[in-house]
């Protein structure tokens, strides 16, 4: 996989993790709802893990400065 990928499987899956948690987010859940949902222990190993990843924390990451959804036709 990492030959294929340039990304070990383990570090890939913890970002489908990450990305499942933002979503949930996104969509109106709390942090800890997002984290139990998406895996993580609770919403501090959700915020150490995005922190170690991305630099920044989740509250960082839902700040629509940083990320922004698409809107209308644009999905």
């Amino acid at each position: 996989f990492k030959q294929e990928t340039g990304v070990a499987v383990r570090r890939y899956l913890l970002w489908l993790c990450l990305n499942d948690a933002m979503d949930r987010a996104m969509g109106g859940a709390s942090l800890t709802e997002a984290a139990h949902g998406a895996g993580f222990s609770d919403s501090a190993h959700l915020t150490r893990t995005c922190r170690a990843m991305f630099g920044i924390n989740p509250f960082a990451v839902l700040d629509s400065r940083f990320v922004q959804a698409p809107k209308g036709d644009d999905a």
